[in-house]
């Protein structure tokens, strides 16, 4: 995994935000509302697909737990206690598809190397 990474993103305004891949914990798609969620700062509201930023981020660390969501594996603090569903950091709870969970697995042992 390549640390204190950048990436340029841009909002729904047209405007580039540089944010360090380090401080994102997950992305959402929501309603076509796509939601960038950081460890310090409000959601930023993003201006492009899911299926691109998830070609983009995975390898830094990110991995799509189903078609809505992509996290960042340095922030997963546990699976498995609850079928279907894991714990990030500041409490958030997302589900993680069943077909996704061997192939999650396999790029969560991968990100603790």
């Amino acid at each position: 995994m390549k640390e204190e990474q950048q990436y340029v993103f841009s909002d729904i305004h047209g405007n580039s935000v540089m944010v360090s891949l380090a401080e994102v914990l997950f992305v959402q798609s929501m309603n076509g509302i796509l939601r960038l969620h950081r460890i310090k700062e409000l959601p930023l509201v993003l201006s492009t697909k899911i299926e691109a930023l998830k070609i983009d981020l995975e390898p830094y660390g990110f991995f799509k737990i189903h078609r809505q969501c992509i996290v960042n594996l340095r922030y997963v603090e546990d699976y498995g206690m609850y079928p279907g569903k894991f714990l990030l950091l500041n409490g958030y709870e997302l589900r993680l598809a069943k077909r996704r969970r061997l192939s999650f697995h396999r790029a969560y042992l991968a990100s603790k190397k």
